[in-house]
C-alpha cells in the first residue's frame, strides 16, 4: 500500500494565505483528538532484557512524562532482576537476602513471570522510597497454609495480611501512607510463615496526583512461550488489578536466539494478547519488534519474528513499532555507539527507542496520552503525520511533517504534474522532518509517498 499526498505552493496563495510571510503556518492535515482527563494513566512495558534495564526504554519514558504531565507514582516494583521501579530515583529495592526466587518457572506467579517467597518470621523486603507516595499496593499469593505479613511505613505498622486460603490465587493488599520527608523505607515483613510461607509478586507505588505511571515489567531471558506457560488466572487477575491503559509487549530476541519457529512465536504472543484483553478489554496493545543483534548461526532472521508480529497486529487490530528500523542493522547501530554489547542497546539506543515510541503517542492538553497511532493504517498515517508549511527560510518555504517510525518516505517535486524529481530526505531518525524545498519563484508541486517497510 502506498499513501500519497500532493500539495503545492500555488494552492496556498489560492486559499487566501500569503506565501511570503515571516511566520507562515498552514496545517495540511488537521485532527482534533478527543479530550480525556485522567486522574492517573498506567503504561505497562512488558518483555525481556530489552525492557528490564531502565536505560533501554523506560527511564526515558519516565523522564518525558515527568516533564509533560507529571508522574502519579513510581509504578510497579517487580522485585526480581533489576530490583526496582522504572526509575530507581523513585523507588528501589536494595536486595532480598533470604528470599527464594522463582524466575521464569511454570509456578511463577507475578506479572514479571517471577516472584519471591519466604518461610522465616522476620524476613523482610525493604523498599527505599525517594518520591511522593500515597497508596501502596502489595501483590501477593493466597495459598493453602500461607503465612501472614505486615507492612510498615518506616517503623509504623500499616497493616497485617493473612495469605492462607483453600485456593491458590492472586490478591492485592492496599496500604495508605504519605511520608512528608524522603528518603523513607516501606517494609514488607513476614510475621508468621505458617506452613507454606509468604509469596510476594510485586509492589505498586501510587500517588493521588494526576499523571502517568510507567510499569517496567521486564525479565531477562524471557521468551513468549514462558510468558504464557504460567497460571493464566493468576496472571490475568494481577494485570486486572494493575488496570493498565496501554500494554506494550517487547519479545523476540530470546526466541530468535533459541531458534523458536516464528509461527509458534506468533501463537504464543497471540495467547498473551488474549490474556491482556481478558484482564482489560479496552486496553491499547502495542507489539514492539526488537532491534537487530550480533548473534550468528541462527536458523531464522530477526526480521522473521517482526513479520509475524505485523501479521498479528493486522489480524487483531494492534499497534506496532519496529525498533530495528529505529536503530538500524546491528553493525551500523553498534558503530554509532547505540549498543552496550552484541545484544542490548545502551542508554543512547534506549533514548532513540523512547523517542520513536513517543512519536506514536497523541497527548492531550494535560500531557496524558489520549491515543496510540497505528502505523500499519494508512488512515492513521494521513491523520497523524501533521503536515504543515511554516517559515520562509532564505527564499524557500519550509515543509514539516512528523516522521512515524517504520514508515519509508519519498518526497518528489514537479513543475507540471507530469515529471517528478525525488527530493533528498534525512536518513537518520528525527521525530519531525524539515525540508527547505518550496522555492517561491517556482510553481512547484510536491508529492509525499509513504510505505511501511515490512508489508506495503
Amino acid at each position: 500500500m502506498i499513501v500519497t499526498f500532493v500539495f503545492s505552493k500555488k494552492a496556498f496563495g489560492m486559499i487566501g494565505l500569503p506565501v511570503r510571510s515571516a511566520s507562515l503556518a498552514i496545517l495540511i492535515i488537521c485532527c482534533c483528538p478527543r479530550s480525556i482527563m485522567a486522574i492517573d494513566y498506567d503504561i505497562v512495558v512488558f518483555g525481556d532484557s530489552w525492557v528490564n534495564e531502565r536505560n533501554r526504554l523506560t527511564k526515558h519514558l519516565v523522564s518525558h512524562f515527568r516533564q509533560s504531565s507529571g508522574l502519579s507514582g513510581a509504578g510497579l516494583c517487580t522485585l526480581v532482576e533489576s530490583n526496582g521501579t522504572a526509575d530507581q530515583g523513585m523507588v528501589y529495592l536494595p536486595g532480598y537476602s533470604g528470599w527464594d526466587v522463582s524466575d521464569q518457572e511454570a509456578d511463577s506467579a507475578g506479572l514479571n513471570i517471577s516472584h519471591l517467597s519466604g518461610d522465616s518470621a522476620g524476613l523482610a523486603l525493604n523498599f527505599y522510597v525517594k518520591s511522593d507516595v500515597d497508596v501502596i499496593e502489595v501483590y501477593y499469593l493466597k495459598q493453602p497454609g500461607g503465612g501472614s505479613f505486615s507492612a510498615y511505613g518506616q517503623d509504623s505498622l500499616l497493616g497485617t495480611v493473612v495469605t492462607d486460603d483453600a485456593d491458590r490465587s492472586s490478591r492485592r493488599a492496599v496500604f495508605h501512607w504519605s511520608p512528608s520527608v524522603f528518603p523513607k523505607y516501606f517494609r514488607v515483613k513476614i510475621s508468621d510463615p505458617n506452613v507454606s510461607g509468604v509469596i510476594i509478586t510485586g509492589v505498586n507505588f501510587k500517588t493521588h496526583s494526576e499523571g502517568v505511571r510507567i510499569h517496567k515489567v521486564g525479565n531477562g531471558g524471557l521468551t513468549a512461550r514462558q510468558s504464557v506457560a504460567v497460571d493464566e488466572e493468576i496472571w490475568i487477575d494481577s494485570l486486572e488489578a494493575l488496570n493498565p491503559d496501554i500494554f506494550c509487549i517487547l519479545l523476540g530476541t530470546n526466541d530468535y536466539a533459541r531458534n523458536v519457529i516464528p509461527a509458534e512465536f506468533k501463537t504464543d504472543i497471540a495467547e498473551l494478547v488474549r490474556r491482556v484483553r481478558l484482564a482489560k478489554p479496552a486496553v491499547e496493545i502495542m507489539l514492539m519488534a526488537p532491534g537487530d543483534n550480533g548473534l550468528t548461526g541462527r536458523i531464522f532472521e530477526i526480521a522473521d519474528y517482526r513479520d509475524v508480529l505485523i501479521e498479528l497486529c493486522l489480524e487483531e487490530d494492534l499497534k506496532f513499532i519496529d525498533f530495528k528500523e529505529v536503530l538500524g542493522d546491528y553493525a551500523t547501530a553498534n558503530s554509532l555507539g547505540l549498543y552496550s554489547d552484541e545484544i542490548h542497546p545502551n542508554n543512547t539506543g534506549g533514548a532513540l527507542m523512547a523517542d520513536a515510541w513517543l512519536s506514536l503517542i497523541v497527548e492531550g492538553e494535560s500531557g496524558v496520552p489520549e491515543e496510540v497511532i497505528n502505523v500499519l493504517s494508512s488512515r492513521s498515517f494521513l491523520d497523524r503525520s501533521d503536515f504543515s508549511i511554516l517559515d520562509v527560510v532564505g527564499g524557500d518555504v519550509r515543509v514539516q511533517w512528523r516522521r512515524l517510525p517504520g514508515i519509508e518516505y519519498t518526497l518528489c517535486k514537479s513543475l507540471d504534474l507530469d515529471e517528478w524529481d525525488e527530493v533528498s530526505l534525512p536518513t537518520d531518525y528525527p521525530q519531525r522532518v524539515f525540508i527547505n524545498a518550496l522555492n517561491e519563484e517556482e510553481n512547484n508541486f510536491f508529492k509525499l509517498k509513504a510505505s511501511y517497510l515490512g508489508i506495503w
